[in-house]
């Protein structure tokens, strides 16, 4: 009788049994070798191995290229005894081998890190065509080990668009997927992107290349990182891939980490999190979004931003040309309508001129008599004046007590003037202390004859000023000659505070040092800094490491040697902004130099701290973009340097306006703010409480000197400690609110309790790196000094009697603030949305990932193009801010300095 299939099966099998199990009883073990073909069925095994019997199974393949086998290895009991129970281990775990065509890819059941986890997976990519696979169980145990395995041809192909979702992985069980790039597919770049929705796991993503042996697959903790790109996710990760980078297509490997710890720095994981190593994924390989005018999303980003700056950079530039010329309104001064007053006044003195002879001609030949006659033109004033008397304030509904407005007269002073007394006194009648003598005194001052003690008198105050070492002879001030009658101390006037204004080489150590210095300092600063992180970015491409550069890989496109373009390139607002503020700031200076030697009223006009703010914003952009090329955690000061010193610019700014000879020089601002990035650079690499305490030290100390140095109107450091010893039992009792520095001390109180507030925020919060809380600190006060300072304009110009209309503010100027603080509002919505931080690990950073706002650019980009713009308008508002005492050709004698 004929056997049927099925009968046939097991006797062949006990034949194979025999022939392979025969010689080896010799050597007393035993291998089961079985052979079966594989279909689209799945291969489902169990059987038994020991330390004397192994188990062996040929599988005959014949898949595409494309194909991927599964295979499902389970240990299901093991024995009670052990060989290794001496070494802490209750059993001994099964070895699983499979190889094809020199290829080896070894696992066990459980892994040592997991002896709980009794479930292993392999995914295998195999030659193409007819092949034989190779499976080998084995084990150490004495005791019989029963074990399942199941092969199956699985579908881990990834295809544009399509995702992958219910996708578990675990230490144990790696997942691999298989992405290549179609001929007949003229998309060359896209996104792979996984999220996971569930309970995160720290896990491995890894892109390796397809090499000519398609198998050739590293999958395993020890080796995942050879000859790859990886990095480290939690909840998302995104890799970006390119047909030039992978021209024979790619695996993906998601493989979780035996330890979650790797993870974790920022946030402190809970005992769920720590002990979970499975999670469920999704995974998508996302085409880009599709260009408009080019072939290249990149180029067309280029395209626009460039085509943008320059459509509006000359739009700007013809409303300024057109405003001016047409209108005689000016966007960055009132120096052209002076000079054009100028000119009328010239033409008008002509013309006056002219008429005076024709008159004097037709007299002549009305006279009778042959006398000739003789006349003399009576001389003109030549005094440049307002084109026209300040009109009556056109006050709000509120303001409509205040009274009318009545020339303001050099003996019509609110509040009497004097300098408060200093530490050296003027030098005694015959001394000069071998100083030249000066007849400067804002262009108002002449010398007094005979006078050997380098003493001025001013027209304006009709008061003595000692002109020997005039930066220096602020410190003292005597009236009337007698030092020891010193009329009551109010405030003091701007001209008092100019006395070096026409000492071109004191003034330019002063005000136009601090523009060389910025563009020095970033020189010398930027190439290295440019140095180090692109050789941090040569690991990133490189070495694989994708956690070295702090990215939102959710929307990074490279180009060129740039791994991530658009963070990069966006930074170009800071540079035209700070270039074209430059501009405005030359064609300023341009026009007061036409008229400068008629021109000694108003503000002093001093343009070097203004070409340091657009030096220091385009400086700005240029690290900032440099940080951007690899941001980590040790080189974010590169991103914030130059906004210490814009913040400090800006105060400086406002300052300089009254306090022409007070003002810091730069060599003082660059020293403090190297002090703080030095602070800045500790913090990176401790967190002691030591360290803290020394920086809340050093911030307490340099506030309350420059504060109060700043709000008391002292040159002298020294000055400022006595007079507060002085004073203040004075200012606490409130026995005499008329005290010169009752109000600053009081305002300054205000601003001092305010730093203290934040001094105690730090040190309850005491988060790794200072560089925020710095910039806070400088930027905060800041901004207090900037309202303080409009509030003392706006005080003098609304209040209800003697009113100056020069401290007025223009129209133009309010548009430059509330623009600039409309483009900062819209700028802070997009900061706050945190896309990275340095502050956590790699995989923590990526959780804040998100994907484009505009072509290349995310939330951060939007944020450096509309601070940009938003500090850009509020230079011009410094710009802008004093000119009403241009306008109206303000004597400094009579500007108030506060």
């Amino acid at each position: 009788m004929l056997m049927t299939e099925k009968e046939k099966f097991p006797k062949m099998l006990g034949i194979l049994l025999f022939i392979f199990c025969v010689p080896s009883q010799a050597a007393d073990s035993c291998r089961n070798v079985i052979v079966r073909t594989l279909t689209d069925t799945d291969i489902n095994i169990s059987g038994q191995v020991s330390s004397d019997n192994d188990f062996e199974l040929h599988v005959k393949t014949n898949i595409t290229s494309d194909g991927s086998i599964l295979l499902r290895s389970e240990l299901q009991d093991h024995g009670e005894e052990d060989i290794r129970s001496a070494l802490g281990y209750t059993w001994s775990p099964l070895y699983f081998s499979v190889g094809q065509s020199g290829y080896m890819k070894n696992w066990q059941v459980p892994d040592l890190s997991f002896p709980e986890n009794q479930v292993a997976e392999r995914i295998l990519f195999p030659l193409p065509g007819e092949q034989k696979l190779k499976v080998s169980v084995s084990t150490d145990s004495t005791q019989t080990q029963n074990f399942n395995l199941n092969i199956s041809i699985r579908d881990f192909l990834l295809k544009p668009d399509e995702e992958q979702i219910n996708v578990i992985v675990s230490p144990n069980a790696p997942r691999i997927f298989k992405f290549s790039f179609q001929d007949n597919d003229t998309r060359d770049n896209f996104m792979v992107k996984i999220t996971n929705s569930t309970l995160a796991a720290c896990t491995i993503v890894s892109v390796q290349k397809v090499q000519s042996s398609p198998f050739t697959v590293f999958d395993e903790e020890s080796n995942i990182k050879f000859k790859s790109s990886y990095q480290t996710m939690l909840q998302k990760s995104a890799i970006f891939i390119s047909r030039d980078q992978f021209p024979h297509g790619l695996y993906l490997i998601l493989l979780g980490k035996s330890s979650n710890d790797d993870c974790y720095t920022k946030h402190v994981p809970n005992s769920d999190e720590l002990s979970n190593h499975n999670m469920n994924v999704t995974v998508v390989v996302e085409s880009l979004e599709k260009s408009i005018m080019t072939d290249d999303i990149v180029t067309d980003s280029i395209i626009f931003v460039l085509l943008f700056y320059f459509g509006l950079g000359l739009c700007f530039l013809i409303l300024t040309w057109f405003l001016d010329r047409h209108f005689n309104i000016e966007l960055e001064g009132k120096y052209g309508k002076i000079d054009t007053l100028q000119k009328k006044q010239k033409k008008s003195l002509e013309r006056q001129h002219d008429t005076e002879i024709a008159l004097a001609n037709m007299a002549s030949f009305a006279i009778q008599s042959s006398d000739q006659v003789d006349y003399l033109v009576a001389p003109s004033d030549n005094e440049l004046k307002p084109d026209k008397i300040p009109m009556r304030f056109r006050r709000p509904f509120w303001f409509w007590t205040q009274d009318e407005w009545n020339p303001q007269e050099e003996d019509d002073i609110e509040e009497s003037v004097a300098l408060v007394a200093g530490e050296n006194s003027a030098p005694t009648d015959g001394q000069t202390n071998g100083v030249v003598e000066s007849d400067t005194n804002c262009g108002n001052g002449n010398a007094v004859p005979g006078n050997t003690n380098g003493i001025t008198v001013d027209d304006t105050d009709n008061i003595r000023i000692p002109t020997y070492r005039p930066w220096y002879s602020l410190a003292r001030f005597h009236v009337s000659g007698n030092p020891s009658k010193a009329p009551e101390i109010k405030s003091r006037m701007v001209n008092q505070n100019c006395l070096t204004i026409e000492e071109y080489h004191r003034q330019y150590g002063r005000s136009q040092l601090f523009a060389w210095l910025v563009v020095l300092a970033g020189i010398f600063y930027g190439l290295p800094a440019f140095q180090l992180v692109l050789s941090h970015q040569n690991n990133f491409f490189h070495g694989g490491d994708l956690d070295i550069c702090y990215y939102n890989f959710f929307c990074v496109f490279p180009l060129g040697i740039f791994a991530d373009f658009g963070h990069f390139f966006s930074n170009i607002g800071y540079v035209i902004s700070g270039l074209y503020f430059n501009i405005k700031v030359y064609r300023r200076q341009r026009k007061f130099e036409k008229i400068s030697t008629l021109l000694n009223n108003g503000i002093p006009e001093q343009v070097g701290i203004f070409y340091a703010l657009g030096s220091a914003l385009t400086m700005e952009g240029i690290l900032s973009a440099i940080y951007h090329i690899c941001p980590t955690s040790s080189n974010f000061q590169f991103d914030t340097t130059f906004m210490y010193l814009i913040a400090v610019f800006i105060f400086l700014k406002l300052y300089q306006f009254r306090h022409a000879d007070m003002a810091l020089t730069a060599q003082i601002v660059f020293l403090v703010i190297g002090v703080a990035i030095s602070l800045e650079v500790l913090g990176y690499f401790t967190n002691h409480w030591a360290f803290w305490a020394a920086f809340i030290a050093i911030y307490m100390l340099f506030m309350l000197v420059f504060i109060l140095k700043i709000y008391l109107n002292e040159k002298s450091f020294t000055a400022v400690l006595k007079l507060v010893s002085k004073n203040l039992s004075m200012c606490c009792s409130r026995e005499d609110d008329t005290s010169i520095h009752y109000n600053s001390l009081k305002n300054c109180s205000i601003v001092i309790i305010f730093n203290i507030l934040m001094a105690i925020f730090f040190l309850t919060q005491q988060k790794p790196g200072v560089s925020r809380y710095l910039l806070a600190i400088l930027m905060i006060n800041m901004v207090i000094y900037e309202i303080y300072y409009v509030y003392r304009k706006l005080n003098l110009r609304l209040r209800r009697k003697k009113w100056q209309p020069n401290e007025g503010i223009r129209v133009i100027t309010w548009l430059y603030l509330i623009t600039s603080i409309v483009f900062m509002c819209f700028a802070f919505h997009f900061f706050r949305a945190e896309l990275k931080t340095s502050a956590g690990t790699p995989a923590e950073s990526r959780n804040l990932n998100e994907g484009c706002y505009l072509l290349i650019f995310d939330n951060h980009d939007m944020w450096h193009f509309l601070s940009a713009a938003g500090l850009y308008q509020h230079f011009m508002f410094l710009l802008t801010l004093e000119d009403n005492n241009i306008r109206y050709m303000k004597k400094r004698g009579l500007i108030i300095v506060f």
